[in-house]
Order: structure tokens, then sequence, then C-alpha cells
């Protein structure tokens, strides 16, 4: 009898300590998102930044350009563009909320978007598609849309194979041999 209070004990005990470790878990995960979602407000705050530098040409006189400034943030001009051109497009032309961008998926998302915008109601939708879609899905979309061909719809009959080195990373596009050796 008292083997079988030691088990169901155990067994209490477990499902306690694994409650807890959900209930552990769970939360670090919402700060997780939180913490995402905090970065991709402080992303687009840098884009505005970046902006008012570049247009008020805040970097002088410590720097001579605006390129020297941003080599000292060590980010790459194309980085540098995306950021201002977000902020830019979504924020001062479009005057949409700040947030809605920021929920859009990330920073790199809306910038591959962001030749799809060109009014305030093709930004609303595409943000809202960013957020929605996975990414794999939101390039479909933007394929779709510059390509006109739908991408569910599309045999993928002419296609070429590329050989990629395993130890150089060397790429070559190989060729079909046109003719039958049967």
């Amino acid at each position: 009898m008292n083997k079988i209070k030691d088990l169901y004990k155990v067994m209490s005990e477990t499902k306690i300590i694994t409650e807890q470790v959900a209930r552990r878990n769970y939360m670090f995960c919402e700060e997780t998102i939180e913490l995402k979602g905090s970065i991709e407000n402080k992303f687009l705050e840098l884009g505005k930044r970046l902006y008012d530098i570049r247009e008020e040409n805040k970097f002088m006189p410590n720097y001579e350009t605006f390129e020297d400034f941003c080599m000292e943030l060590k980010m790459s001009p194309a980085t540098v563009s995306k950021l201002v051109n977000i902020y830019q497009k979504f924020v001062l032309t479009y005057c949409l909320d700040p947030q809605l961008v920021a929920n859009a998926g990330g920073w790199s998302v809306v910038a591959e978007v962001l030749p799809m915008v060109t009014s305030k109601t093709t930004a609303k939708k595409w943000l809202h598609l960013a957020n929605v879609l996975s990414r794999n899905d939101l390039r479909k979309e933007i394929k779709e849309k510059t390509t006109g061909i739908i991408q569910y719809d599309c045999k993928h009959e002419d296609t070429y194979l590329i050989r990629i080195c395993r130890i150089c990373g060397y790429k070559e596009r190989v060729y079909e041999d046109d003719t039958d050796t049967t």
C-alpha cells in the first residue's frame, strides 16, 4: 500500500514540476516575443534618426559625409538605405502608424515589400500580407505581382541546375545535353 502512495506522490510532484516548467517556458517565450517587438520598434526609430542625420546634415562637422558616419556605425550603405526608405515611405509619405510597420514581421521583411508600395492603400495591403504570411509565401506574392505569373500554377518546366562545390563554394550552371544517346 505504501508503494502506491509513494507512486501517487511522485506522479503529483512530477505534474507540479511539469506545470511549473510549462509556465516558466511560456513566460520566457512571451518575453522573447516582446523583445523582438521592441527591437523592431528600435529599428524604425533608427531609420528615423538616420533620415534626420542625412537630411539635416547632422553628421557635420564630425564627419565629412553621411557615408563616413555610416561607416562609423559599421552599417552597410544598403542596410542604412533600407531603414531610411522604410521610415520615409511608410511613416513620412503615407503617415502610417509606426507600430503597424513594426508589427509586419521585421524591418527586413518590410524592405522586401517596399518596391510593391505605390500608395497608402497598397502600403497597408503589403504590411498586412507581411504580417500574416510566411516569408516564403510573401516572396511568392511579390514574385506573382512582379511577373504576372501565378506561382502555384506554374509547372516549372523551364528550369536549370546549379552545381555547387562543397569545398570552395564555386557555382556553375549545369547544361542539359540535347543529344539523345539511346
